[in-house]
């Protein structure tokens, strides 16, 4: 695997959020997006903190040995909610706020696919997304962490920008139709002309 310039930084913003060298080492050549959908570690975010500050902040066992106790209160706190072990080991990296926030994104609105959607519940369903795609006053959005991760995957697996809106709309037709994403992937395609996303045209 080829070195990522950033790799120093990479190392340091992993092992700040786990308290983990051997993953710190594993994930320091990854890319900012790979490290977001292993991990759920948004490092851009990062970058726009001081790099000196930021690597000299992981030197004192005390700051390991804490952030190391916080990760465990909060695999514990997920594993009270039953939450599936592939979320937790995203989310024991993220804040408690996020936490929350995905915890009551799973409570309300992950149900079986089979289930057809009141329109009611459809309705509550479209005014939450228009709730999420605002932006914060540190501008960032607030999707819970498994909207983002799904919008993202897919945009990468069609070999978009991560934060392209085809993966975005994607999703948002899926959780508003509770539908699989997959079946509006048939139907719509990426634009290249607009950067948005067109009905596939049928064939004659």
């Amino acid at each position: 695997m080829a070195k990522h310039p950033n790799r120093n930084l990479h190392y340091a913003i992993i092992r700040n959020y786990t308290a983990d060298s051997d993953l710190a080492r594993k994930g320091r050549d990854w890319s900012p997006e790979h490290i977001f959908l292993e991990l759920g570690i948004n490092v851009r975010e990062s970058f726009v903190q001081d790099e000196k500050k930021k690597l000299s902040s992981f030197n004192t066992l005390d700051k390991r040995t804490k952030q190391k106790q916080i990760i465990t209160n909060k695999i514990t706190y997920l594993q009270k909610k039953k939450i599936d072990e592939t979320l937790i080991n995203k989310l024991k990296y993220k804040t408690y706020r996020d936490i929350k926030h995905e915890l009551s994104y799973q409570h309300k609105y992950n149900i079986s696919k089979k289930a057809k959607l009141h329109p009611s519940e459809k309705e509550a369903r479209v005014k939450q997304w228009g709730e999420w795609s605002k932006r914060d006053k540190s501008h960032r959005d607030t999707y819970p962490f498994s909207i983002k991760q799904k919008a993202m995957q897919i945009n990468l697996e069609n070999n978009l920008d991560i934060n392209a809106p085809y993966g975005f709309g994607m999703v948002f037709y899926a959780f508003t139709s509770n539908k699989p994403e997959e079946y509006f992937m048939r139907k719509y395609q990426f634009d290249p002309h607009t950067g948005e996303y067109k009905e596939v045209e049928k064939r004659a």
